[in-house]
């Protein structure tokens, strides 16, 4: 019993350590990442709408 506690101990600290965000990126939920989202939705949406144009 004692193993399989420290290994979901060590499951999630791994789990933990990757959802951290990287040096450079912002916070999760911060403003600057929310813009960096909706330009990437915009992106996306621009080109669904150039291929819906092209027919």
């Amino acid at each position: 019993m004692i193993p399989a506690m420290i290994a979901s101990v060590l499951i999630l600290y791994w789990y933990w350590r990757e959802a951290q965000p990287k040096p450079g990126d912002p916070a999760p939920g911060s403003a600057e990442a929310l813009r960096r989202e909706l330009a990437a939705l915009n992106a996306r949406l621009d080109g669904i709408v150039a291929k819906l144009n092209r027919r």
